[in-house]
């Protein structure tokens, strides 16, 4: 069973150097802002080798994410870890809140729009067009084809992991 803490229970934890601080969250979000003890592991690419690598850790795990929600499904996936496991409540959020220090990214980059928020807002703009365009123009023709495409895509991408939109994005000028 997981144990939620707050964030200055885990910051005690975290000073006294009895355990980890798993952050959960994307990379790119990860490297906007994080806290100074964080290390890197997004709840999507949390697997049983990872846990594994976790199990053998004597400190207490503490996983984190911006709310608490990611972190409580990676503080799950878990819990064959035992009473070793916390889900810090209130997440990043609760950790600024509570006047604790975070690292925030220097460079501009690092605190850009995410790739999943880029395909996000893409597909959505993709997906009103095909919606609008009928009725302002009364062609739908090729448009209807773009929907199951666009499901296929996503759905492959739950499947494999990554979106081709995704490292089409990243390539863009912009994200460099």
């Amino acid at each position: 069973m997981t144990t939620n803490i707050s964030p200055k229970q885990a910051e005690e934890m975290l000073k006294a150097g009895d355990a980890i601080l798993v952050d959960v969250r994307d990379n790119d979000m990860f490297q906007a802002e994080h806290i100074v003890y964080a290390s890197s592991v997004p709840v999507e690419q949390l697997n049983q080798p990872q846990l594994q690598a976790l199990a053998t850790q004597p400190k207490k795990i503490i996983f984190q994410c911006m709310r608490g929600i990611k972190s409580q499904q990676a503080s799950d996936l878990a819990k064959d870890l035992g009473d070793r496991v916390y889900n810090m409540e209130g997440g990043l959020i609760a950790w600024k809140e509570a006047g604790l220090p975070t690292l925030l990214a220097t460079n501009t980059n690092a605190s850009k729009m995410s790739l999943v928020r880029q395909m996000q807002i893409t597909l959505g703009i993709v997906l009103l067009l095909i919606f609008l365009i009928p009725f302002l123009t009364g062609f739908l023709g090729f448009l209807l084809y773009l929907i199951p495409v666009i499901g296929i895509v996503l759905i492959a991408a739950g499947f494999v992991g990554c979106c081709p939109l995704m490292k089409i994005l990243g390539q863009m000028p912009w994200n460099k």
